[in-house]
Order: structure tokens, then sequence, then C-alpha cells
């Protein structure tokens, strides 16, 4: 399940929601985190794009304003970040040589 609820600035995907307003996640265990900035930019970059490639120089051009051929290991540390916040587990993959992809699971029934 994905819900996408832009008139209230949320996100929902199966156990979390995320505040896009404030980058608060609540969990279905009732549990709450905070994603940081970048964190919150590059979430909503990959959801809105989800089940397409972002190239890496997309995603830094979009959430880091960096241009050009960067070598950085930022993108990919704040790729692991989301995946641990969020518990998005495979959802979120590193494309070899191209990208990132977010392909949500969908909701156990």
């Amino acid at each position: 399940m994905h819900e996408e609820n832009s008139a209230e600035g949320r996100i929902a995907l199966p156990g979390i929601v995320v505040n896009l307003g404030n980058g608060q996640i609540d969990f279905e265990d009732a549990r709450r985190g905070r994603l940081r900035e970048r964190e919150l930019k590059l979430f909503q970059l990959l959801v809105l794009n989800r089940e397409r490639v972002i190239p890496r120089s997309e995603i830094l051009a979009k959430v880091w304003g960096l241009e050009g051929k960067v070598l950085t290991r930022t993108l990919d540390m704040h790729v692991s970040f989301l995946r641990k916040k969020l518990h998005l587990g495979n959802s979120l993959r590193a494309v070899r040589a191209l990208g990132y992809i977010f392909q949500p699971e969908p909701a156990a029934t």
C-alpha cells in the first residue's frame, strides 16, 4: 500500500506515515521519529518517482544542488539512514552504475 495525501502533506507506507511538512515519522506501533531536512527531500524525491531509477546525478542536483559529475558517498550514507529510520529494507535499492529506485513492498494481507 502506498498512499499519498498531498492536501495534508503526508505519505503513508506500510507501517509508517511521514509528515512532509516537518519530517515527523509515525510508526504503527506508536513510536515516533523525525527525518532531517535532506533526508526528507531525498525521501520525497524517491517516493514521487517510485518505480523509476533516479540517476545519482539527478538526486545530487535536486537534493544537494550539486551539478556535474560529483563523486560523493554522502548520497549513499543518506540512503542508508533512510533505510534504517523508515525500515524500508529492499524497497530502496541501488541500481549499479545508475542510481536508486524506490519500489515499496505491498502491505501484508
